[in-house]
């Protein structure tokens, strides 16, 4: 294949959200700045895991919460890049009895939204927007906010 072929197999595997499959295009020691997140991603492995520190992050944050009787809920962001650990975040709040108050995809306005210096309710009336606009009511409703 030619550069350009590979690039245009890159993307098109990131642009289903097939992180595993664009990952084999490329370089073992490759990086990238992710600007979402503000990480620098190291390495293959890396760019197929991007969302495994989700569930610790998460196990900290409510071990805090909990620590000072704060009450939390959960919205799993791009539940839809990695089912697997969607599944076990969703496995986690209901053992610890914590209500999971909405499911966001992947949904490439909110870069658009970023990149003009807006959040996605101000960009967009769109199907993201609905979502979060119906999540920010349920937290307010569970949590008296």
């Amino acid at each position: 294949m030619n550069p350009k072929e590979v690039v245009l197999a890159f993307w098109n595997a990131a642009e289903s959200n097939d992180f595993h499959k664009a990952s084999k295009w490329l370089s073992e020691d490759f990086e990238c700045y992710w600007p979402q997140s503000r990480e620098l991603i190291v390495g293959r492995v890396n760019f197929t895991e991007i969302t495994l520190s989700a569930i610790h992050d998460l196990e900290r944050i409510i071990g805090v919460a909990h620590h000072f009787n704060i009450p939390a809920v959960v919205c799993v962001n791009k539940h839809d890049i990695n089912c697997e650990n969607t599944e076990k975040i969703e496995q986690y709040c209901k053992k610890k009895n914590i209500e999971v108050v909405g499911k966001l995809p992947y949904d490439a306005i909110v870069t658009e939204a970023m990149i003009h210096e807006k959040n996605v309710i101000e960009f967009s009336d769109g199907e993201m927007a609905s979502s979060i606009t119906d999540m920010w009511q349920k937290i307010r409703e569970r949590l008296s906010v």
